[in-house]
């Protein structure tokens, strides 16, 4: 949402018409926001079943009629390819990251064995598009366009001896290890390696690491932000200088490239494609081992030394990751797709058909008689026996 947020009325800057078709009403605030910045919003209801949902999507696009569809990585909105490709609109989804939701959604609809495949599928990182490529058969067309993020004049600055560190995004431990990230943290502090530290986001996990702080009696030297938006999250972000990323597996992550366009030095674990992002000991530093993170900040010494990374993080983000380098890229391959493709009027079909059973589309959920589900209960309890 947050990438949606800041692509689409970059778009509609540059001179596309943008239609948003969102699952819910949203929130009053990012709906305003969005259309004062000339994205117009068709919002449609959230159904049981994958077939109802799909005619709620499909009545939307016969009513714009759009040059190109981009599902992104909405499941049912996917398996809309296959009507719209008969009236020569292209469509293309996405893959986000290294996970077994969205690595199931890009393996199937960028099959072109698979008849609801997509045009192309856009990869948010070299690695993505390298592996996805390697594990489908019949690939469709790839683009690598990683998300972006706004360039800023807040920057973190080197020359006071005290040193802060920060995390944003979700209070979790589900990939993003924040109670792990917390312990990191304290230590460093206890260790006299930084003097301060903040986590700015939300999640299940806020009372447990207010709670957790409350035992260390670390409160004037450890932070809980609530989630910040814009100018007023940069703002907060050039507070500090060093910017941990502890998650087993990432697209592009926004959080680490928003601290990087401030200034602050990325501190981030190995996950695939990581290297796209921060180069180590010139950007950054990846670690594979949390002990490795204090010998690091412990090596840089020299304010020079500090500004010499620091500058090379912002440099990163503004010549690769910037959010207008973003729009750019879909502008490029929007072009390009409608160079080779002449549309035609789409009208929703008289017949909805979809498959009957995808086991690893965890989000596709087909009408099926009770006959039919206990069929399917059966063949993936036999599948997990047999594996």
């Amino acid at each position: 949402m947050v990438n949606a947020v800041r692509l689409l009325p970059k778009l509609a800057q540059i001179g596309h018409e943008v239609h948003a078709l969102v699952r819910y009403k949203g929130s009053p605030s990012t709906r305003e926001f969005m259309e004062s910045n000339d994205v117009i919003f068709h919002s449609y209801k959230a159904h049981t079943y994958s077939e109802e949902e799909l005619i709620d999507i499909l009545k939307i696009v016969e009513k714009v009629q759009p040059d190109i569809y981009v599902p992104n990585i909405n499941t049912t909105g996917c398996f809309a390819s296959y009507w719209l490709h008969q009236s020569g609109i292209p469509t293309i989804n996405a893959h986000r990251s290294d996970d077994a939701l969205n690595w199931n959604k890009a393996l199937y609809f960028s099959d072109k064995q698979n008849r609801f495949h997509t045009s192309v599928c856009v990869c948010v990182s070299d690695w993505l598009k390298t592996e996805l490529s390697s594990r489908v058969k019949y690939p469709i067309p790839m683009s690598v366009i990683p998300s972006g993020v706004p360039l800023t004049n807040h920057k973190s600055s080197f020359n006071s001896k005290k040193r802060s560190i920060v995390y944003s995004g979700r209070f979790e431990d589900k990939q993003k290890n924040v109670s792990e990230i917390l312990e990191i943290f304290i230590q460093l502090i206890q260790d006299n390696v930084i003097q301060s530290a903040a986590l700015i986001g939300s999640g299940s996990l806020n009372k447990a690491l207010i709670a957790r702080i409350g035992q260390t009696n670390l409160h004037s030297k450890i932070k809980i932000i609530k989630k910040l938006d814009g100018d007023e999250y940069k703002k907060e972000l050039a507070k500090h200088q060093f910017f941990l990323l502890n998650s087993t597996y990432e697209g592009t992550p926004g959080s680490l490239m928003d601290a990087m366009s401030c200034g602050l030095i990325p501190i981030a674990k190995r996950y695939n494609g990581i290297s796209n992002l921060v180069a180590h000991g010139e950007t950054g530093m990846i670690f594979d081992n949390k002990n490795e993170i204090s010998q690091f900040i412990n090596l840089i010494t020299m304010d020079s030394e500090f500004k010499k990374l620091s500058l090379s993080a912002i440099n990163c983000v503004e010549k690769n990751y910037s959010i207008e380098n973003t729009a750019k890229l879909w502008d490029e391959l929007f072009t390009s797709l409608k160079t080779r493709v002449k549309s035609s009027r789409f009208v929703i079909p008289s017949s909805i058909s979809l498959p009957k059973f995808l086991p690893k589309l965890t989000e596709f959920n087909p009408r099926l008689s009770q006959f039919e589900r206990g069929v399917n209960k059966l063949r993936l309890a036999l599948k997990k026996w047999l594996d």
